[in-house]
């Protein structure tokens, strides 16, 4: 699921990048933009079956870099552990509605599932709703592996509903 979603990433951020960004005001010029914080509960699926329960917060930067927003982002789950990471969103408003692709590379402490080792690599794909205040409410899934660094790459999805709060 990982390469198919940085395909995904990829080819459609740097497309993006092109159309808007470049020249004026720059491929990876600053852009300023607002803050937020986002709250999302979800399932944990290994193997193709629940395991438990995670909560992941992210912090996305007060600006983007082009169309790469930066983030922040830590989770833990009972039966993976915790996991902290870094990494960019390419986000597309369409209306009220909002699609977004990010990679995250982190460190993961070890569960009691081990699901691919401490270092992993996080991708997600969500679709959701903004409203007038600035709020997101979208439905994601993410995928965790460690992109074949270990023999063992079993890796761990998640099903999850986020919040996402704009800060002032």
């Amino acid at each position: 699921m990982f390469g198919l979603l940085g395909l995904l990433f990829f080819g459609l951020s740097v497309r993006d990048m092109m159309h808007n960004h470049c020249p004026d005001p720059g491929c990876l010029a600053p852009v300023p933009r607002q803050a937020e914080l986002s709250l999302q509960p979800g399932r944990d699926y290994f193997q193709s079956g629940p395991i438990g329960q995670e909560l992941f917060v992210t912090f996305a930067a007060d600006h983007s870099h082009g169309p790469y927003v930066p983030l922040l982002g830590a989770s833990i789950s009972g039966e993976v552990g915790s996991w902290i990471g870094a990494g960019v969103a390419w986000r597309f408003p369409f209306g009220p509605l909002e699609g977004q692709v990010s990679l995250m590379p982190g460190i993961q402490t070890m569960g009691a599932t081990d699901v691919g080792g401490p270092v992993l690599f996080r991708s997600s794909v969500s679709l959701g709703y903004r409203f007038d205040s600035g709020a997101l409410v979208s439905l994601v899934i993410d995928h965790r592996s460690n992109l074949d660094l270990r023999e063992v790459n079993p890796g761990v999805e998640s099903l999850a509903l986020r919040l996402t709060l704009p800060l002032d």
